[in-house]
C-alpha cells in the first residue's frame, strides 16, 4: 500500500527530486566562488615561477633535438641492411618451389596421355562391333517384311478361288484367329505354295467361284417354275423349288467341307511365315540391346578405370611436390632465423647506447623541473587551506539536503522488487491474486546522469552524487494515474502491454477494467490482452476500438461514468474514488485504465472534447487515460491539459526522457512472448466471475425478530446497496409507486433480485402483511422453492408455468381485486391503511410477480388479449386496494408485449444489465444509462417512470440458494410458533408430470372406504392448467360415455389407464364394478397386475383370445347387468379382431359358423355399452389407427376424447382443432363434445 512518503509514488519521486536539483544548484555556487578565489591566489604565486622555468625548458629542448636526430640516423642504417638481406632469402626460396613444381607436373602429363590413347582405342573396337550388328537387323527386319508381303499375296489368291466361301475364311486368310506355335520345319514358302494349289485345284472352289449361293438358289427357283409350265400359279410350282432350294443348300454345304481342311491347313502356313520372320527380328534386336549394354558398360568402365588413374597421379604430383616444399621451407626458415638473430643484437648494441644518452638527458631536467616544484608546492598549499576550510562547510549541507533525500529513492528499487516481482516467478506460477490494492504501478525506471539535472554540478569528493541516479518511476493513484507517451508506436505498446500486466497482477480481481483504443494499429499490438475477455468480458469491455464513431461513443460512456461516480458515490463526502473505496466494500468501483494507442487518429471533434473532460475530472474518479500521440495537437487547450494532468515521457533518439525532470526513462518491457501467453491467461482465470459483486443479504435481512414490518401505509423492503452507505429500498404503495418493471438480459441477476424481494419480505413482514402470486414462465424452477418450503406468505407458485395456468392467476388476483372493491366501498374505504383503521381486520398486501410476463403475448390469440385486458385492469385498479404488480422480463422488446400504457402505469422502473434499445424501452426515452450497467446484480433504481434525474444506481445482494433455504425455514418456524392456519399454496410445475398422490380428492376417496356404487362415476386424470379441481371424465349411464385417447408412448397410454383403474377402484365397491382389460401384454402385464391387486373382479384378454372375451361382453350387453363394466382396451390397433373387415371382400367360404364377430360386438358395446353400464377406454397411438378401427360414425360415441401431441392435422381430425399439435411433454387435452369444451392438463404419471 503506498504511504505519504511511498518511494514509488511519483508525485513524492518528483518532488524529492525538484529539491535536491535546487540544493545541488545552489552547492554548486558557492563552491565555484570558493574555487575561484583559491585560484585567483594560486595564479600570482605560479607566473613568477613559470617565467623561469620555460627559459630551462628552451635550453633543454635544443639538446635534446641534436641528441635524437643522430640517434634516428642509426637506427635507419641498421634497419636498411637487414631489410636488403632478408629480400635476397625470401628471393631465392620462391625460385626453387617453382622450379619443383613444373618438373613434377610435366611427369604426370606424360603418364596421363599414355592411358587415354589406350582407352580410346579400345572404345572404337566396341563401337564397331556395336555398329555391325545393327547393319544386320536392318537385313533381317527387311526380309520379315517381304515374307509377311508374299503371305498376303497369297491369302488374296486364296479368297479369289474361294469367293463362294470368302465369308467363312476371310478372316483366319489374314491371321486372325489362327494360333499357330513358333516351331517350324522345312521351308514355309513350299509348303504354302502347296496348300494354294490344293485350294485351287479343288472343284468346290471352281464351282461356288463365280456363282455365290444366292444366285444358285434364284436359279434353281427359275428352273422349278420353267419346269412346271404353270408359272402363274405358285401352288404348282412352290414345292418343286423349294426341294430345288435345299438341293443346292446341301450340295454348297458338302462343298464347304470338302474345302474346309484345305483353307485352314494353308491359313496356318501363311501365319507361320508372318510368325518365323518376326521371331527372328525379335531374336536379333535382343542381340543388339545386348552389345549395346555390353558397349556401354565396358565403356563406363574404361572412363571409370581412367578417372581412377588420373586421381591417383594427381595424388602422388601433389605428395611429392609437399614434399619437395617442405624440405625448401625447412631451409628458408633456418635462414630467416639467423638473420633476425643477428639483426637483433645489432639493433641491442645501438638501443643501449641511446638509453644512456637519453638518461643522462632526463637527469638533468628533472633537477630543473624539481626545483620549480618545490616553489609551486609550498604556494599552493597556503590556498588549499583556505578553500578547504569553505568546502567542509559546504559538505554538511550536502548531506542534510542531497544525500540523506536521496537515500530513500535509491533504495525504492529493493521496494519495488519486493512489492513487484520480476515477471519469472509470475510466469513460473508463484502468485497469488493481491487481496489490497496497490496504489502505485511500475512504469520503469528513472535514470538521471549529472548532466540530465540541468544545473552546474559541485565537483569535489566532498559532494557526492552518482554517476547516474537510478530511482523506479511509476504511476500513482489517484492524483498521478495518466501517462503520456510522444513517441514510437512500437516500443510505446510494448510499454502500454507491460504497465496493463503490471496494474492486473498488483491489483485485486475485479477492481480494474480497461478500455483500448487503437485505430491505427487496429488492436494489432494489443492483441494478446484479448485474451482476457476470454475470461470476464467487463475486463477489456469486448474489444479493441479502432472507429472514430466507436471512439466517440466510448469516450462518452466514459464520461458518463464520471458523472456517475461524481453525482451517486463522490458528492461532497469523498474526495476521491481510492477515499469512496475504502469505504464502499464490495461495492468498491473498479479503476478504469484508457489505453490509447495512435492519438490524434481518427479523434473528432466531439472525442478530443470528452477526452478533455476525461483528463479534468477522469482522475478523481478511478479513469486513468494512458495515451501514445503521434502527431502533435492544435487544440492548445487540450495539449495544455494533456501536459498538466499526464506523467510525460517524449522520445529522443530513441530514448525515453521525463519531460517534468528530465533523465532517460527505460520503460518496463511486457513478458517475454514464452510467458506473456501463459500470464495473460493465468491472470484471465483468476479474474473469472471478477465482475461478480457479492453483497452478503445478511446486509440488509433483519438483524432481530421477524415480521416486525407494516404494510399499511407503504410495503418497503431493502434489495442492495447504493454506493458506499445507503441501502437501496423498494417502496410501492405511495403516490403513483404502485408497480415495478424489472428487465434485465440473461445472467444480469434478475432471478436474484426476485428472490430478495420475495424472501427479503417474507422475513420483514408476516402473511398478514403480504401475501404472492409467483408465475415463473422460464425453462427452470426458480420459485420452486417457496412451494417446497410451503412458504406461508404465497398463494400460488408457478414454476415453468403454461400461459393458461398464467392466465387463471390473472383471473383470481382479479377476481380478489373485485372482492377487496366491494370490501372497501362496503365500509367507505380509499386504502388499505384506512380499510384496517376501519375494520380493525387485517388485510395483506397482494405481490403479484410475473417473470418473463412477455410469454403471455407470444401468440396472439385469446390468451394474450384476455392477459392483456386483465393486466391492464390490475396495474389500473389494484393501486387502491393493495395490489401491487411486479414484471419482469429479459428484453421488451417484440411484437408482441403489454400495452405501452399499461406498461406507463408503472413507474417503478428496474434496469439491469441490458442492451441500449432495451435501456430505452424500460427507462425514458433520453435515459440510457442502463446500457452501462457491466456485472451481475448491478442494476438502476428509479421510481419516476424513467426519468433521468431519478436514476439511482445500486447493487443487489446475493442470496446463495442454501441461505435462501434457511431463510425460508426459519419464516416456516416462525409461522409454526404463531399458528398461522393458511391454506397450503397452489403449486404448479409445468416442467414435471403430475402426481396423483397429490389429488385431494383421491386421497379423500382412498382415506374413506366406499359403501355403495357412486351416483356417477369418474376418473380423474391429471392436475388442470388451471386454478381448479384436478381435470376428471365422468361415466354416467347414457349413450356417448367412453372414452378415447390417442398419443405417441406406451408408457404415457399405461400412465393414463393406471390412473383410470385408480380412481374407479377408490370410488366403487368391490361389487359395484368389474374391469375387462384388452391388453397384448395379457394378465402378466403391468396392468393386469394392477388390477388383480385391486378389490374388484377383473378380466384380461389378449388377441389370441380375444373372441371368448368378446363373446362374454356380448352376453353381458344382451343380458344386462348391475354392475358397471369398465373395458379399457390398450393399444387398439394390436387387436386386429377388433377391426372391421372390408364388407366387399371376395371369398369361397361361406362364413356360416356362427364364430362371434368381434369387430361388430365391439363396434356394438361402443354404441350401447354406456346405457347398459359397460363402457370402453380405448388408447391408439395414432389417429390413422382410430379411423381403421373405429368408424367415423361411431366416433361421435366417445364423447370424451384425450390428446396428446401430434399433428395439426391429427388434431383438427378428432376435435377440429389444432390444438393438441403445441402440446409439450407432460400436457393432454381432455375435449368433451358434448359440453363442447378444450382443457389443457398435466397427465398423472405412474405410480411408483
Amino acid at each position: 500500500m503506498a504511504t505519504v512518503n511511498d518511494p514509488l509514488e511519483p508525485g513524492y519521486v518528483l518532488g524529492t527530486l525538484a529539491k535536491v536539483k535546487g540544493a545541488i544548484e545552489t552547492t554548486a555556487r558557492r563552491e565555484e566562488a570558493a574555487r575561484d578565489a583559491r585560484h585567483d591566489s594560486i595564479l600570482a604565486t605560479r607566473r613568477s615561477i613559470r617565467l623561469e622555468q620555460e627559459r630551462a625548458d628552451a635550453e633543454m629542448e635544443g639538446k635534446r633535438i641534436g641528441m635524437e636526430a643522430e640517434l634516428a640516423e642509426m637506427e635507419a642504417a641498421g634497419q636498411a641492411f637487414h631489410e636488403r638481406r632478408s629480400a635476397w632469402i625470401q628471393e631465392r626460396y620462391h625460385s626453387a618451389r617453382q622450379a619443383l613444381t613444373d618438373r613434377i607436373s610435366a611427369e604426370r602429363d606424360r603418364l596421363l596421355g599414355q592411358a587415354q590413347g589406350e582407352m580410346l582405342k579400345r572404345h572404337e573396337e566396341l563401337q564397331a562391333t556395336y555398329d555391325r550388328a545393327k547393319q544386320e537387323l536392318q537385313a533381317l527386319r527387311e526380309k520379315a517384311a517381304g515374307d509377311r508381303a508374299d503371305a498376303n499375296d497369297k491369302a488374296a489368291q486364296a479368297l479369289k478361288y474361294l469367293w463362294g466361301f470368302k465369308p467363312f475364311f476371310a478372316k483366319s486368310m489374314v491371321g486372325k484367329g489362327v494360333g499357330v506355335s513358333g516351331d517350324s520345319e522345312g521351308s514355309l514358302r513350299a509348303a504354302a505354295e502347296k496348300s494354294l494349289e490344293e485350294v485351287r485345284g479343288a472343284w468346290p472352289a471352281k464351282v461356288f467361284r463365280f456363282l455365290p449361293l444366292p444366285l444358285w438358289w434364284v436359279a434353281a427357283v427359275g428352273a422349278a417354275v420353267g419346269l412346271s409350265g404353270r408359272p402363274a400359279e405358285v401352288e404348282a410350282w412352290g414345292m418343286p423349288a423349294a426341294w430345288a432350294v435345299g438341293a443346292v443348300t446341301v450340295v454348297y454345304l458338302v462343298a464347304l467341307g470338302m474345302v474346309w481342311t484345305k483353307a485352314r491347313r494353308l491359313a496356318l502356313d501363311l501365319q507361320r511365315i508372318r510368325l518365323a520372320g518376326s521371331m527372328a527380328v525379335n531374336a536379333m534386336v535382343e542381340r543388339v540391346e545386348a552389345l549395346k549394354a555390353e558397349v556401354g558398360e565396358e565403356s563406363t568402365g574404361l572412363r571409370a578405370g581412367f578417372s581412377e588413374k588420373l586421381r591417383e597421379s594427381d595424388g602422388d604430383t601433389q605428395e611429392k611436390i609437399a614434399v619437395g616444399r617442405k624440405k625448401l621451407e625447412a631451409q628458408w626458415e633456418r635462414l630467416t632465423e639467423w638473420e633476425e638473430r643477428l639483426h637483433a643484437v645489432r639493433m641491442a648494441r645501438r638501443e643501449a647506447e641511446a638509453l644512456e644518452q637519453r638518461r643522462l638527458f632526463e637527469a638533468e631536467k628533472v633537477a630543473i623541473a624539481e626545483k620549480g616544484d618545490e616553489q609551486r608546492v609550498a604556494g599552493d598549499a597556503a590556498s588549499e587551506a583556505e578553500y578547504q576550510e569553505v568546502l567542509e562547510g559546504l559538505a554538511s549541507t550536502w548531506t542534510k539536503e542531497v544525500t540523506a533525500a536521496l537515500t530513500p529513492l535509491v533504495d525504492g528499487e529493493g521496494d519495488r522488487q519486493r512489492r513487484f516481482p520480476d515477471w519469472r516467478p509470475l510466469a513460473d506460477g508463484d502468485w497469488d491474486p493481491p487481496v489490497a490494492a496497490e496504489e502505485v504501478v511500475p512504469l520503469g525506471t528513472l535514470k538521471i546522469s549529472r548532466a540530465d539535472w540541468g544545473v552546474d554540478l559541485p565537483t569535489e569528493e566532498h559532494f557526492v552524487l552518482p554517476e547516474e541516479l537510478v530511482v523506479p518511476l511509476s504511476l500513482g493513484f489517484p492524483s498521478h494515474g495518466a501517462l503520456l507517451l510522444e513517441g514510437g508506436a512500437a516500443e510505446a505498446a510494448d510499454a502500454m502491454n507491460a504497465l496493463a500486466l503490471r496494474i492486473l497482477a498488483s491489483r485485486p480481481v475485479g477492481q480494474s477494467a480497461f478500455t483500448v483504443i487503437d485505430p491505427v494499429g487496429l488492436g494489432r499490438d494489443f492483441a494478446g490482452l484479448m485474451h482476457l475477455a476470454d475470461y470476464e468480458d467487463t475486463l477489456i469491455h469486448g474489444r479493441i476500438w479502432t472507429q472514430a464513431p466507436q471512439i466517440d461513443e466510448r469516450l462518452g460512456e466514459l464520461n458518463e461514468h464520471v458523472e456517475k461516480v461524481i453525482q451517486m458515490y463522490l458528492r461532497n463526502e469523498f474526495e476521491t474514488i481510492s477515499e469512496y473505496n475504502r469505504s464502499a466494500g464490495e461495492m468498491a468501483e473498479k479503476y478504469q485504465f484508457v489505453f490509447i494507442a495512435g492519438f490524434p487518429t481518427h479523434f473528432s471533434e466531439t472525442a478530443l472534447q470528452r477526452l478533455r473532460s476525461l483528463l479534468a475530472g477522469g482522475p478523481r474518479c478511478g479513469v486513468y487515460p494512458v495515451i501514445q500521440m503521434e502527431a502533435a495537437l492544435q487544440d492548445v487547450k487540450l495539449d495544455e491539459e494533456l501536459r498538466r494532468t499526464c506523467l510525460v515521457l517524449r522520445q529522443d533518439g530513441g530514448v525515453w526522457r521525463l519531460a517534468q525532470m528530465g533523465g532517460e526513462v527505460v520503460l518496463d518491457s511486457a513478458p517475454p512472448a514464452a510467458w506473456q501467453s501463459e500470464w495473460v491467461h493465468r491472470i484471465g482465470r483468476a479474474h473469472v466471475d471478477s465482475n461478480r459483486v457479492e453483497v452478503p443479504f445478511s446486509a440488509i435481512a433483519p438483524q432481530g425478530e421477524l415480521w416486525t414490518e407494516t404494510t399499511a401505509e407503504e410495503l418497503r423492503v431493502p434489495i442492495g446497496r447504493a454506493g458506499a452507505r445507503k441501502l437501496q429500498v423498494l417502496a410501492m404503495g405511495k403516490g403513483t409507486r404502485q408497480h415495478a418493471l424489472i428487465a434485465g438480459k440473461t445472467g444480469s441477476g434478475k432471478s436474484t433480485l426476485f428472490h430478495v424481494m420475495i424472501t427479503n419480505l417474507a422475513l420483514h413482514c408476516s402473511p398478514e402483511e403480504v401475501e404472492f402470486y409467483l408465475i415463473d414462465f422460464k425453462k427452470g424452477v426458480e420459485f420452486k422453492a417457496y412451494g417446497t418450503h410451503r412458504l406461508p406468505h404465497a398463494r400460488v407458485v408457478a414454476v415453468e408455468s403454461d400461459r393458461e395456468f398464467g392466465l387463471s392467476v390473472l383471473r383470481r388476483v382479479d377476481e380478489e381485486l373485485r372482492q377487496r372493491g366491494e370490501q372497501f366501498r362496503a365500509c367507505g374505504a380509499q386504502d388499505v391503511a384506512s380499510y384496517r383503521k376501519a375494520t380493525g381486520k387485517a388485510l395483506p398486501r397482494t405481490l403479484l410477480l410475473i417473470d418473463e410476463f412477455q410469454e403471455f403475448f407470444t401468440e396472439d390469440d385469446g390468451t394474450s388479449q384476455e392477459a392483456s385486458l386483465l393486466l391492464d385492469r390490475i396495474v389500473r385498479q389494484g393501486r387502491a386496494f393493495g395490489i401491487h404488480v411486479i414484471l419482469g422480463s429479459q428484453t421488451l422488446g417484440g411484437a408482441y408485449t403489454l400495452a405501452r400504457a399499461t406498461l406507463g402505469q408503472m413507474v417503478i422502473r428496474i434496469a439491469l444489465q441490458c442492451n441500449e434499445a432495451d435501456a430505452y424501452l424500460i427507462m425514458d426515452d433520453d435515459n440510457p444509462a442502463p446500457r452501462l450497467l457491466t456485472r451481475p446484480g448491478e442494476g438502476i433504481y428509479n421510481d419516476h417512470a424513467g426519468a433521468v434525474a431519478n436514476n439511482s444506481p445500486f447493487q443487489t445482494v446475493w442470496l446463495s440458494e442454501e441461505e435462501r433455504g434457511k431463510r425460508l425455514e426459519a419464516v416456516a418456524e416462525m409461522a409454526r410458533e404463531r399458528g398461522c392456519s393458511l391454506p397450503l399454496p397452489v403449486v404448479y410445475e409445468g416442467n414435471a408430470p403430475a402426481e396423483l398422490s397429490e389429488n385431494p380428492r383421491w386421497q379423500e376417496a382412498m382415506a374413506q372406504s366406499p359403501r355403495e356404487a357412486p351416483e356417477v362415476s369418474r376418473v380423474w386424470l391429471g392436475a388442470p392448467n388451471a386454478i381448479k379441481g384436478p381435470t376428471e371424465v365422468k361415466f354416467p349411464a347414457q349413450s356417448g360415455a367412453n372414452l378415447l385417447a390417442v398419443g405417441q408412448g406406451e408408457e404415457r397410454m399405461k400412465a393414463l389407464l393406471e390412473s383410470v383403474l385408480r380412481s374407479l377402484s377408490a370410488l366403487h365397491t368391490p361389487e359395484s364394478a368389474r374391469w375387462v382389460i384388452l391388453d397384448p401384454e395379457g394378465p402378466d402385464g403391468e396392468l393386469g397386475r394392477l388390477a388383480a391387486a385391486l378389490p374388484q373382479a377383473v378380466e384380461v384378454w389378449t388377441p389370441t383370445n380375444l373372441e371368448k372375451g368378446m363373446a362374454a361382453l356380448q352376453a353381458r350387453l344382451e343380458a344386462g347387468t348391475e354392475e358397471e363394466v369398465f373395458v379399457l382396451v390398450r393399444d387398439v390397433q394390436r387387436f386386429k379382431g377388433l377391426r372391421e373387415e372390408d364388407e366387399f371382400r371376395f371369398s369361397f367360404d361361406d362364413d356360416s359358423s356362427g364364430a362371434v364377430n368381434t369387430a361388430k360386438v365391439f363396434q356394438s358395446l361402443i354404441s350401447e355399452g354406456p346405457a347398459a353400464g359397460i363402457h370402453l377406454i380405448v388408447t391408439a397411438d395414432a389417429w390413422s389407427h382410430v379411423s381403421r378401427w373405429i368408424p367415423r360414425k361411431l366416433l361421435s360415441d366417445f364423447r370424451m376424447r384425450v390428446l396428446f401431441q401430434m399433428s395439426a392435422a391429427d388434431s383438427s381430425a378428432m376435435i377440429d382443432s389444432p390444438i393438441a399439435s403445441k402440446l409439450g411433454l407432460h400436457r393432454g387435452v381432455l375435449y368433451d363434445e358434448a359440453m363442447a369444451t378444450v382443457e389443457t392438463f398435466r397427465p398423472y404419471a405412474r405410480v411408483r
